[in-house]
Formats: C-alpha cells, sequence, structure tokens
C-alpha cells in the first residue's frame, strides 16, 4: 500500500479546489455588495492613507501587512501614473497632484483596488498553505503517522479560521496559515537550530502585525522554543521574544508613534465585545458562560491537560491541546 507522506496529491488537490473556489466567489464573480465590507474598505483606506501620514484606522487588528499591500498598490500606481503622463509633469507640485488624482480615482471607483487585494491575499495564503503541505510530507516525526498526516493536513488546509469569511478574506487567513505552519514546525521538530529559531520569530512577528490576538498564544509557543532549542534555552526564548518585538514594531511602527491610538483600538475593541451580544471569542461573557454550561468541554479540557502531561512525560516536549 503507498504510504500517505509519498502521496501529498489529495492534500494539494483539496487545496487546490478550496483556492479556485475563493478566487472564483471573491474575484471573478463576487457577490452583490461583495466588494463593500466594513473591514476592507478600513484595510484599503489605512493603506492608501498612509501616504498622506494618517495613522491607521485599523489597528484593533492591526491587519499592517495587509494594509502595507494597499500601500505599495497606490504607491505604483502613482508611479504608474507619472511615467504615463510624463510629459505634463514639469515641477514637484505637478508630481504630488498625480497622488491626488490617484486618491480621487480610488474613492470613486475602488474595485480594482480592492480586487488585486484580495489577489494579493489569496496567493499569499495559497503559498504559506502549500509550503505546509509539503512540511508535512517531508518531516520524519513520530506524531506524523500514516493516518494522522493526512488528516492532520486537511483538517489545516480547509481550516475555519483561514476561510471562514470568504469572499472577503479577514486578516485571520494570513496570520491563521502562518500561525498553523509555525506550530507545525514546533511540533513535528525535534531540535530546532537557532537560525531555525529566528525565522520563526520573524513569522510570528508578521502574525502578530496582522492580529494582534494572536498575543495570547505567546506562552504556548514560549515552550515550544524552550523545549525545541538544541542548547541555551532560556537565551533562545529570549532572543525569540526580542525578535518578535522587533519584526512586529517595523510592521507597525505606530506602537511607537500612536501608542494611544492603538492601546485605544485594541483594549477598546475587546471591551465593546465583553457585554456585545453572544460571539464565539473568550471575551464574550456570555460565550464563556455557555461555554461552561457544557459538560462536554471540561472533558476536552481534561483530556488536553492529560495528554500535555504524557507527552511532556514520554520526553515528546510540546504539543498543542
Amino acid at each position: 500500500m503507498k504510504s500517505a507522506k509519498s502521496s501529498p496529491n489529495s492534500a494539494f488537490l483539496v487545496l487546490t479546489l478550496i483556492w479556485v473556489y475563493t478566487f472564483y466567489v471573491s474575484i471573478l464573480t463576487p457577490p452583490f455588495f461583495g466588494y463593500f465590507t466594513v473591514d476592507e474598505n478600513f484595510i484599503a483606506d489605512s493603506g492608501i492613507f498612509l501616504w498622506y501620514g494618517n495613522t491607521p484606522r485599523c489597528l484593533d487588528w492591526p491587519a499592517t501587512p495587509s494594509l502595507l499591500t494597499f500601500f505599495l498598490m497606490f504607491g505604483l500606481a502613482v508611479a504608474g501614473s507619472i511615467v504615463t503622463n510624463r510629459g505634463q509633469i514639469h515641477g514637484l507640485l505637478d508630481v504630488f497632484e498625480q497622488f491626488d488624482l490617484q486618491a480621487y480615482q480610488y474613492f470613486t471607483n475602488r474595485e480594482s483596488f480592492l480586487v488585486v487585494g484580495r489577489t494579493v491575499q489569496l496567493l499569499e495564503v495559497g503559498i504559506v498553505l502549500v509550503i505546509l503541505i509539503r512540511f508535512l510530507y517531508r518531516q520524519n516525526h513520530t506524531l506524523l503517522t500514516e493516518l494522522s498526516r493526512p488528516a492532520l493536513t486537511f483538517i489545516i488546509i480547509t481550516s475555519y479560521v483561514v476561510w471562514f469569511n470568504a469572499p472577503v478574506l479577514r486578516p485571520e487567513a494570513l496570520s491563521g496559515s502562518l500561525f498553523f505552519y509555525i506550530l507545525a514546525r514546533l511540533l513535528f521538530t525535534d531540535r530546532l537550530s537557532n537560525q531555525q529559531i529566528y525565522w520563526l520569530a520573524v513569522l510570528f512577528g508578521i502574525v502578530l502585525a496582522e492580529r494582534l490576538l494572536f498575543v495570547f498564544v505567546v506562552p504556548m509557543l514560549l515552550g515550544g522554543v524552550f523545549y525545541r532549542s538544541e542548547r541555551n534555552h532560556w537565551r533562545m526564548i529570549f532572543r525569540f521574544i526580542l525578535l518578535t518585538l522587533a519584526v512586529f514594531v517595523v510592521c507597525c511602527p505606530f506602537i511607537l508613534t500612536d501608542p494611544l491610538v492603538v492601546l485605544k483600538s485594541f483594549i477598546g475593541g475587546i471591551m465593546a465585545k465583553m457585554n456585545d451580544k453572544p460571539m464565539a471569542t473568550l471575551f464574550n461573557y456570555e460565550f464563556i458562560g455557555l461555554y461552561l454550561q457544557n459538560p462536554v468541554n471540561y472533558l476536552v479540557l481534561f483530556l488536553s491537560v492529560l495528554g500535555d502531561g504524557y507527552c511532556l512525560g514520554r520526553g515528546q516536549g510540546f504539543i498543542i491541546s
């Protein structure tokens, strides 16, 4: 019988079908008003207004990698307009006028910008998931068996975290796919070199810049770095934190230039969710109450802790509940 490890074709096929379907409903034939969601408007507006020195409006995510996509797209559009109209440009004021004309064009017809932004995000998510599939099928690890390997891959590439809001992928799509890759590297690698840990820190800094809520899983990741590092475990944890913070600040410098705006957006968003209608978030009191009312959830928590203890006892070091 052919080993599941040697045949990731089924996983690539499932990912291709999901990606093509999402591309079709997001880019080619979007639903009515599909272009004008609040999330996309905030991210696109924030990226374009960076050229005018405005602090982004979406800092409760903060989604800065996504808004930087629109920042670069707008810059390229301006550069193309300058080249196209170079015969009419006679000074610096004419160059600045091209910025304003492109901004006006965005506000009057933003469809092209949003479509390209969606395409870029879909490509990013697809590339990350392809890399993740290749890693899972090439990696040798006791937890990756003939049955667990395809099952785990299928769960990841069909994850609700990545695709749940199609046709408009939220910031969770990119951050979630990168986070899955980080977890896979921590779970299914016996030992990580210093360079590999540094690379994971860079990726996690991007994850935080895209979706700051992942900050609550930092203790879990630090445990993985501690157990998987080859030597100097505490030093590697310290370096992991420093490099993650450095990448986060590079991607989201507004934490330094406008700290009150960032804190107000993030903490204010959490406080708003606490007493809002029931929603699947650990900040919502009613959701927590409903979760604790189900006896099955207590069994899940108990089995998760029991499984962690078992793996630690066997020297597996680190496992996700």
